[in-house]
This record gives C-alpha cells, sequence and structure tokens, in this order.
C-alpha cells in the first residue's frame, strides 16, 4: 500500500453569495488537499513499446465490447471492459489518452445499463477528460446513453457556473468539506518513469451529501495512467460536505497528487 498523506488548505477564493438553495447563487469554494505517493523504481527499458505489444488488439476489444453493448449485455461488457482499462492502467507509459477514453465511455455505459449510475457518471466523466468524442460515443447506445450525456452537460454547466462565481474574498461563513472516507491512489506498475516525481492535480464536485461528481483534471501528465489512478481512487472518497450558515452546499474540491519514485 502506497504511503499518503493529504492536506485540506483554507480556502483559496470564493465563489459566489447568497442563497444555498442553487448552485448559481450558493457560496462556493475550492478546497485542495496533497497526496503524496511513494512508489518503485523505473521499469526495466529494452521491450517492445506499449502500442507494438497492445494497441491493436485493445481496439479489438473496444469493438467486442461495443457490440455487447449495442446487445444489451451490460454485466458481460462491464466485465470486458473493466479488464481491459485494468491492462491498459498496468501496461500504457506515455500517452493513450484516446484509447484510455474510449475504454471508460464503454465502462460507463455498462454501468448505466446495470443502474449503478454513479460510478457510470463518474467514468463517463473520466472518459470526456481524456477523450473528446465521448458524448458521441455515449449516443449509440440508446437511454442510457442519453442520460449519461445529459449528465455530462449536467456537470459541465454545474462547473462552469463555480469558475465564473470566482472573486478575491474569502468566505467567512463557510465551512471547508472534511475528508471521512479516504482511498489512495495506486502508483500503475508499468508506467515508465525515471524523473522523480510527477505531479497530477485533479477536481470534482463535492455535492451537499458529501459525495464527489463531475470529474476534471485541472494538471495533467504525459503518463495517462496516473490521472486515471488518481481519478479512480478519488471516486470513492466521501466527505463532510461544506456549509454555510450550517446548510450543505456544493463545492469545487481540488486534488494534487504527487508521486515520488523511491530509490
Amino acid at each position: 500500500m502506497p504511503r499518503t498523506t493529504e492536506r485540506t488548505s483554507p480556502p483559496i477564493g470564493m465563489r459566489s453569495a447568497a442563497s444555498v438553495r442553487s448552485l448559481s447563487t450558493a457560496s462556493l469554494l475550492v478546497a485542495t488537499a496533497l497526496c503524496m505517493v511513494a512508489v518503485p523504481g523505473p521499469v526495466h527499458a529494452g521491450k517492445p513499446s506499449w502500442q507494438e505489444r497492445y494497441v491493436v488488439r485493445w481496439k479489438k476489444q473496444m469493438r467486442d465490447i461495443d457490440g455487447l453493448l449495442l446487445a444489451r449485455s451490460w454485466k458481460e461488457a462491464n466485465r470486458e471492459a473493466e479488464k481491459l482499462l485494468t491492462e491498459m492502467s498496468r501496461e500504457v507509459k506515455a500517452g493513450g489518452g484516446q484509447l484510455t477514453g474510449g475504454a471508460l465511455t464503454e465502462r460507463s455505459a455498462a454501468l448505466a445499463g446495470l443502474g449503478k449510475m454513479h460510478d457510470a457518471e463518474w467514468y463517463a466523466g473520466m472518459a470526456d477528460q481524456f477523450w473528446g468524442h465521448t458524448a458521441d460515443q455515449l449516443g449509440r447506445y440508446g437511454e442510457v446513453g442519453r442520460r449519461l450525456r445529459g449528465a455530462l452537460l449536467s456537470c459541465k454547466q454545474r462547473v462552469r457556473r463555480t469558475d465564473m462565481a470566482g472573486s478575491d474574498e474569502y468566505p467567512k461563513r463557510m465551512k471547508a468539506p472534511v475528508i471521512r472516507t479516504k482511498i489512495p491512489p495506486k502508483y500503475p506498475a508499468g508506467v515508465q518513469a525515471g524523473r522523480g516525481e510527477d505531479k497530477v492535480m485533479v477536481g470534482a464536485l463535492v455535492n451537499v451529501h458529501g459525495v464527489p461528481q463531475c470529474p476534471t483534471v485541472e494538471h495533467g501528465t504525459p503518463y495517462v495512467p496516473l490521472v486515471y489512478s488518481v481519478l479512480d481512487a478519488l471516486k470513492d472518497w466521501r466527505f463532510k460536505p461544506a456549509t454555510v450558515d450550517g446548510h450543505p452546499v456544493e463545492i469545487q474540491y481540488v486534488l494534487t497528487a504527487k508521486f515520488r519514485l523511491s530509490e
């Protein structure tokens, strides 16, 4: 298990004003956390590139999963997509955003078909950060695809409102969210690392129930599995929500993870 420490800073900016009933008028803030992960040394060189070894097979697997989704074989599609993403997170070195985004899109549709909407919407949001065609691909999958496309649009609107509401003042009556459950991100074993440290900054809206939604990549890295690892962990974090005058409000939460190579 990697060693991790987290730190939640004071508010780094105010995000709007008075009412706590709606996002457009609620007080919003950005909370930050720092996660340090000690990781093993670099992988040995001399093997064929991951593109040469895997890409053709992965694309075929994604076509097969697409067929399962079109046939509404949600359980089998989810199982195959999960296996594919596990292998991608292990074998992708640098790049791979489009492939990862495509596989995440397929898994989100499978999970939606199984009725697991929190995970489905989270993976669709992750996919949208990696790949520009997530909404188009989801359109192939009928009602589950339409629901996920609606969730993506809603997330973009909610995140945009928090961005538009920023100012240099600090909310005096706001209490920051408190982490209740945290899952440390795991360093992907296959990432070719040797630069000493990798930093990933991701975000999510923490809703009034303390559940993270609408993942975003604030500062990435060419090593997509690192971003995937941090976002996949953040999905299962839970919080005591932020409050204004004792009323829960939705806020934008930012997590910075630093992966530091051990000697």
